[in-house]
């Protein structure tokens, strides 16, 4: 009794133990597979997102180099068709990308890759705007899922702050990514229906979740939950009941390399214990029946034994004892899980209990001992559960096996779905004992790990990185194909259990490692050894860069992704190169320039000297202007490698334009530096031949020395920039270097620039009309002429205001203004006379002028065929094509285009042709010489010929006496402007032509005549 009694608490003990460990296994399984399906769906998702970093990176630098470094210059830069075009370039690389947007500094849209021009939207209340807005953050933010507000679908906004000099913040760059995309990537692993997905930011911000009811995004996991310290750990997993829906979930946590995004696998932990709780309530029970049978047997054979051994007497008493101990063994049979039957040396039935009649529904009153196997077989046929298979094959299998006393076991499937493993095993006897188990929930949940083994292969056979996983002892688990295909691995080494030393040699024989084989061996060793994560990029012999992340695993193993980056490689050097080399001739731009001359400040010591030169083209606009874009890059490429040949050793770049700059070390200065010039000078002598023309230019060089003419590299830029504009002043084809009086002037000048600058922020410009007038003396219109009031200097000349607003591009503030200031004044006068106004070649070809005029027109409710834009032919020299498009535009507007100095410049007739002008006006330079100039008449007189035939008015500038008048009033001219007619003057001046009382004039403007006529050839 003792004995028995240990025996069942050891075995009871032994039990608990079995269904403990079976218990701790299933948890670590399941979190094991979590975290391994985590680890993938972060590669995947950080590849991704990298992708969409190196897009908006490039965007953001292209952006930055553009020209847009101030926040005005930015929308005037960025609003172009080009970066509309750039911008759709980029949308294809990112296919999950709904579109890529920039906005500016107040968060207005400025362009889109959706639509050209970009629509008037505001989009300040973007999380994103407000970050950057308030964050000087170089990185990548990721918003919440959020609402597109065109097609209202759910989209994910990454976004970079861009910035202008000094770090001022000037907009930013978005991709918005379609949510959809993360969800697709969720929904093709997702395999259990309690299995939940998660995406999310590092601070417990939710993105997504998948599959949910619930819409979960903007939500925050909370605060004592210990994701926060896994997310800080890099990675984890976890217990704990969902604060969603109060059930325990296992809870797998990785947060993506160099993103704030965190993804979470969450299995429920009934689902994960499912197959462990039927099997443990198998074995529980069936280990439990056998120990109590098997207890009462020992005890019911000793019984027997001991009786026997004392006397035959008691052998009657001995059988009731076996029979009461037989009926306890048919309890504990009956009791079984396991269904159970047994056939005598003539295969007919001889026990069975009662499990096997309810596993196939059979009637006790039939089933009896005597049965044969066909009558059993009959019977399960009626009761609708027998075997899938054939009844007579069955029969004839099973007899052959207990013929020749065989074992067999077998699982097969019933005709009403369920799965039955019938084990069939002989007895000493020359009988045979069969027992039946229902193993469905088992082959089910088989199934079911099975499904999502086959996903999880999907899955990996359709990411785009090469994935392979490695055990403790460096033995290949799993790879996927492109894991393969990309190191050329055949299937001898791709079958787990390959070393890792096995595949790196392989790789190396083909070619596919880098060529210091021994070191990269015994460094990808070391890296497994140490079991840390790591991420490299190696360079292989065939020119390909492979990526590689390793991410080590509880087990001692390991997940690598490798990902061919060669052609993001090459992009980085590309961009690499373009931002220190110019585009055009390959030269060092300016960036690279400063930093070569900050070098050899920091190198000369305090007796050496070196030279800068300053390299200037004489007349290259005309040049370009004459012979268009495509002419003029190709004299740049041809100025500039003649340049190369003959700087030597010296540092030759391109500033920009047709601007070169020199440092010359070599030699005592300035007389090494001399000589340089000269023999620079005379590698352009000869003719340049460039698209079949024959093309001949002279340059201008400016030079300072260090450090007589400065200590610093600006100083010394700035006073070889003075002696470059006093060559090209008075000396044009020659070299000069710096004399002390060159800085004032060029200091004068930079003063007057942004004396300027304030003047048009301040309102201290003004206007003044000139009339225009019909031949017989009618007013039909003003010119409106700038004016600059300096309170330093006085009335400035504007022949010394205007060229220096065309050259640092005030001419478009400054113009913009004009425009407006005139249109407004127009509006206001009661009669309907016209009203002109220039418009400078630069802010033609700089800003979006149909739209200035269209929304200044609607601003100051002034009719358009009021309006008349005065142009020179030289817009049209710029780029032909475009500006007939512009002049097109602002036809359709209703105003009015006259051509203005014709006579002089080009004054081409194919710009006749090619453009149907309302208006020709006679430059001034040919009114003035009527008089004294033969040819000056004939050219007049040829002009306003041709205004006749094309049904063209011709107004004469500049008309002062009499004799001009009557000169044109013969030949037939139909308008005139000038001193004869009027002079410029303030409107209260010509009060009584535009229809107003006569205003008395004050002593101030006793002097105006005087004064205005230093303004004689006026142009804004």
């Amino acid at each position: 009794m003792t004995v028995t009694f240990g025996l069942t608490f050891t075995a009871t003990i032994a039990i608990g133990l079995t269904i403990w460990w079976m218990h701790s296994d299933a948890i670590r399984d399941a979190l094991e597979d979590n975290d391994k399906l985590a680890v993938v769906i972060a590669e995947q998702f950080a590849n991704s997102t990298q992708s969409i970093d190196l897009v908006l990176t490039e965007i953001k630098d292209q952006v930055e180099i553009s020209g847009a470094q101030t926040p005005n210059d930015f929308g005037r830069v960025l609003r172009a068709e080009g970066t509309y075009k750039f911008l759709e370039g980029h949308l294809p690389r990112l296919q999950q990308a709904e579109f890529i947007s920039l906005t500016d500094k107040n968060g207005r849209l400025v362009n889109t890759s959706r639509l050209w021009p970009a629509p008037e939207r505001d989009l300040s209340d973007r999380d994103q705007f407000e970050y950057f807005k308030n964050n000087d953050d170089k990185g990548i933010y990721i918003s919440n899922s959020e609402a597109d507000r065109i097609k209202g679908t759910q989209v994910i906004f990454f976004s970079k702050r861009i910035n202008g000099a000094n770090d001022t913040f000037l907009g930013v760059v978005t991709v918005a990514i379609r949510l959809a995309y993360f969800q697709s990537i969720y929904k093709s692993v997702a395999s259990l229906r309690d299995q939940y997905f998660m995406l999310s930011r590092r601070d417990g911000t939710i993105i997504v979740r998948y599959p949910d009811a619930t819409e979960r995004a903007g939500e925050k996991l909370p605060a004592a939950s210990p994701w926060y310290q896994l997310v800080s750990q890099n990675g984890g997993h976890f217990r704990s009941q969902s604060f969603i829906d109060g059930e325990a979930r296992l809870v797998s946590v990785r947060p993506l390399r160099d993103y704030p995004l965190v993804v979470d696998i969450a299995e429920a932990e009934t689902a994960a214990l499912a197959t462990w709780r039927s099997q443990a309530i198998t074995l529980g029970i069936g280990a439990l029946l056998v120990m109590f049978c098997s207890g009462f047997l020992l005890k019911a054979l000793s019984k027997q034994f001991r009786r026997l051994a004392n006397s035959e007497a008691t052998v009657v008493v001995k059988v009731h004892e076996l029979e009461r101990a037989n009926a306890k063994v048919d309890a504990a049979i009956n009791n079984m899980t396991q269904g159970l039957h047994m056939f005598d040396t003539w295969g007919r039935l001889s026990v069975h209990n009662e499990r096997y009649l309810d596993m196939y529904r059979l009637s006790p009153g039939i089933i009896k001992p005597g049965c044969s196997v066909r009558d059993l077989v009959q019977q399960r046929i009626a009761a609708g559960t027998f075997f899938s298979v054939d009844p007579e094959k069955y029969i004839a299998d099973l007899t052959a096996s207990m013929q020749k006393r065989n074992p067999k076991s077998a699982t097969m499937a019933l005709t009403d779905g369920r799965f039955i493993t019938v084990i069939s095993q002989p007895i000493a006897d020359g009988g045979w004992v069969v027992t039946h188990e229902d193993v469905t929930a088992k082959i089910q949940a088989e199934d079911v790990i099975r499904q999502q083994k086959q996903e999880l292969d999907a899955t990996l056979e359709n990411i785009s990185q090469g994935v392979c996983m490695f055990d403790a002892a460096r033995r290949l688990i799993v790879c996927n194909k492109r894991y393969a295909d990309l190191y050329e691995l055949n299937a001898e080494q791709t079958k787990p259990g390959t070393s890792l030393r096995a595949i790196l040699q392989h790789r190396i024989s083909t070619g596919n490692a880098p060529e210091d084989h021994e070191t990269y061996i015994k460094d990808r060793i070391e890296e497994v050894t140490i079991n840390k994560p790591n991420q490299a990029i190696n360079r292989l012999r065939d020119g390909r860069y492979i990526s590689v992340v390793h991410r080590p695993m509880a087990n001692g193993g390991w997940v690598a992704t490798h990902e061919d980056v060669t052609e993001r490689k090459r992009a980085e050097q590309r961009i690499l190169h373009l931002a220190h080399y110019d585009a055009l001739t390959d030269l060092p731009n300016r960036a690279t320039f400063n930093d070569n001359i900050d070098a050899t400040l920091d190198r000369v010591g305090a007796n050496e000297q070196f030279a800068v030169l300053s390299i200037d083209l004489d007349h290259f606009k005309e040049a370009n202007d004459t012979y268009g874009h495509l002419v003029g890059d190709a004299l740049l490429r041809e100025v500039a490698r003649r340049l190369q040949a003959a700087a030597g050793e010296a540092f030759l770049a391109r500033l920009g334009g047709d601007e070169f700059a020199l440092i010359v070390t070599d030699g005592a200065q300035p007389a090494a530096a001399a000589v340089l010039a000269e023999r620079l000078l005379a590698a352009i002598v000869d003719d340049i031949e460039v698209e079949g023309h024959q093309l001949k230019f002279n340059m201008s060089i400016g030079g300072a020395i260090y450090p007589t003419d400065g200590t610093d590299a600006k100083t010394l830029m700035i006073n070889a920039d003075a002696a470059l504009y006093r060559a090209k002043a008075e000396f044009r084809g020659t070299a000069m270097f710096f004399e002390p009086e060159m800085g004032v002037r060029l200091h004068e000048r930079l003063a007057l620039q942004q004396e300027l600058r304030a003047a048009i922020d301040r309102g201290e410009l003004l206007l003044h009309y000139q009339p225009q007038k019909k031949m017989s003396g009618e007013t039909i219109g003003f010119e409106a002429l700038a004016r600059w009031q300096c309170p330093k200097r006085g009335m400035v000349l504007p022949d010394t205001f205007i060229p220096i607003a065309e050259e640092s591009s005030l001419i478009i503030p400054l113009g913009e203004w004009v425009l407006r200031e005139a249109c407004r004044e127009a509006a206001s006068w009661p009669r309907p006379l016209a009203i002109a106004v220039n418009i400078s070649p630069v802010q033609f070809r700089h800003s979006d002028l149909p739209r200035l005029v269209h929304s200044i027109l609607l601003e100051t409710g002034l009719a358009p065929g009021r309006l008349e834009l005065e142009i020179t032919e030289s817009v049209m020299v710029d780029d032909f094509s475009r500006a007939v498009s512009i002049l097109n535009r602002l036809k359709s507007l209703g105003i009015r285009i006259a051509m203005d100095d014709f006579g002089t410049g080009y004054s081409s007739l194919s710009y006749l042709q090619s453009f149907r002008y309302d208006k020709i006006k006679i430059d001034r330079v040919l009114i003035c010489d009527l008089e004294h100039n033969h040819h000056s008449r004939v050219i007049a007189r040829a002009i306003i010929g041709l205004g006749r035939s094309l049904e063209l008015p011709i107004l004469a500038e500049g008309v002062e006496t009499e004799a001009q008048h009557a000169f044109l009033v013969q030949e037939g001219c139909d308008e005139a402007q000038g001193y004869l007619m009027g002079r410029p003057l303030p409107i209260v001046d010509y009060a009584k032509l535009v229809g107003r009382p006569a205003i008395a004039q004050h002593d101030n403007y006793a002097v105006r005549p005087s004064i205005d006529e230093a303004f004689i050839s006026v142009k804004p």
